[in-house]
This record gives C-alpha cells, structure tokens and sequence, in this order.
C-alpha cells in the first residue's frame, strides 16, 4: 500500500509553528489520516482544544491530551483517523469535511508557564492543494 502525503507549515517566529501532514492511499481520494506537529510552549500534561472556524465562527471542535509516551520522546504531535469520535458523545467529525469547510483551525493549549494560548492555523489554499494531487 502506497501512501501520499500532503503539507502546510505555518509559523509566527523560529520558535512556534504547526506542521499539517494529510496522508490518502494513492488509490484512494479519501485521507486517511492527519498529523499535526507542534513547535509550541504547550504542557503536555494539560488538554488543548481543537476548533474549526469558517469567518471566526465556531463549526466544530473537541479537546485532546497528547500522548504521554510521544511527548517523553520529544513529540509534540497529534495523529487523528479521517473519522473522529468525539469524546463524551456519540457523534462523530469527518476531518477532512471541517478542513475543507473552514478557514482556520485553532489549537488553544496551555503554555508550560500555565497561560492559556492559542495558535491559528489557517488552512487558506488546503483545498487547492489537496486536489492538485488528482490533476
């Protein structure tokens, strides 16, 4: 099995940024998987929100707790399935549709100072480029 890969980067300084790594099957259209990697002040032991915005309005969102054992190793990173079960619900978040229906995606975390911070990642041209695989 085959797997492409597409990538957006923003950063604001040499020290804080986000990296978007989308994977799809080569047969397949449909990503399978989204990996963000953070270059960011968060503690690790706290949750950090994940919310998508279209025009600064909330569409859909969850909180995440990074992966203990990844974060020792030096990872700060998260790896979601295209399909997202939210937690303390049973519903459940097609990845790519809110990538595609937003704008922005806003991680909110708290900094290893304890501030309350967040990072906006706009996903301007995310569309574009994912398709551009197909041309």
């Amino acid at each position: 099995m085959q797997i492409s890969y597409i990538s957006k980067g923003v950063s604001y300084d040499n020290d804080h940024g986000i990296c978007l790594f989308v994977g799809r099957r080569t047969d397949d259209p449909t990503p399978r998987e989204f990996t963000y990697i953070f270059e960011l002040d968060i503690d690790p032991a706290k949750d950090m929100t994940v919310c998508f915005q279209k025009r600064g309005r909330y569409m859909a969102g969850f909180s995440y707790l990074l992966n203990p054992k990844a974060v020792e190793e030096g990872h700060l990173a998260i790896v979601l399935p295209n399909i997202v079960d939210l937690p303390k619900s049973s519903c459940k978040l097609n990845l790519f549709e809110a990538h595609i229906e937003s704008d922005t995606a806003v991680f909110g975390y708290t900094s290893v100072e304890g501030k309350q911070k967040e990072f906006r990642f706009p996903l301007t041209g995310f569309n574009e480029k994912y398709l551009e695989q197909f041309i």
